[in-house]
């Protein structure tokens, strides 16, 4: 599956929801630390913020976790964040 690695903003949603895709989101974090840390550059805020934003759009598929020895803590965490 290919993966739609873009910067979000409110045009570019627009047309995305236009064709309407299957967005995944990936959560490594069930917090701003955990999340953060395993996705460098990234904010864990936005990140939710942008995956509320493609729900409401009717586009948001679901969300992916890698488990590491850094969120292996925090699975149920992970579920309830999804």
């Amino acid at each position: 599956m290919p993966c739609l690695c873009i910067t979000f903003n409110q045009d570019r949603l627009q047309k995305l929801a236009s064709f309407s895709p299957k967005v995944l989101f990936s959560f490594d974090g069930a917090d701003a630390a955990v999340y953060e840390y395993t996705k460098r550059g990234a904010k864990f805020e936005v990140a939710k913020e942008w995956a509320a934003q493609c729900a409401a759009l009717g586009i948001f598929h679901g969300a992916t976790t890698v488990l590491s020895k850094f969120n292996l803590g925090q699975v149920r965490e992970l579920i309830q964040l999804t």
